[in-house]
């Protein structure tokens, strides 16, 4: 099963705000399953798919506890290099 999700409030070479992002997270979220493996792409390539990428990860390492406020830079820097 392939369920795709088009975005197209993200333009390229664009920014959205932090709650749009987590807006759109949580869309996905709510319609992925776990059994299945989540499939993220771009079409310009600028930076929207690894951005996404990065702010799912970092959403599950703070919900799950490995990631705190304290700890958020360390975490982040940690995700991303």
């Amino acid at each position: 099963t392939i369920k795709r999700y088009h975005y197209s409030e993200w333009l390229d070479c664009r920014r959205i705000t932090v709650q749009e992002l987590y807006d759109l997270i949580l869309e996905i979220k709510s319609s992925a399953r776990s059994e299945y493996p989540l499939w993220i792409h771009c079409r310009a390539g600028m930076g929207r798919t690894g951005t996404l990428a990065t702010a799912l990860i970092l959403l599950e390492e703070i919900r799950s506890g490995r990631i705190e406020e304290e700890t958020l830079a360390d975490g982040l820097s940690h995700l991303i290099l």
